[in-house]
């Protein structure tokens, strides 16, 4: 199996500190199950297509 390495820039499509950014972030990418009440849980994650970056590891 290959791997690749994914960054991108998203913007915060409301008031969040960074651990709720971060448990977004993990819940939209299904590396966790489920979110907290946090003021990003009805938002998806969009990435700025201008800057995605796709590499070969």
């Amino acid at each position: 199996m290959a791997r690749i390495r994914v960054t991108f820039e998203a913007n915060l499509p409301a008031d969040a500190n960074y651990e709720e950014a971060l448990e977004w972030v993990n819940f939209e990418l299904g590396a966790i199950g489920g979110m907290s009440n946090s003021p990003l849980s009805t938002y998806d994650l969009e990435a700025i297509r201008s800057t995605v970056t796709i590499e070969e590891l």
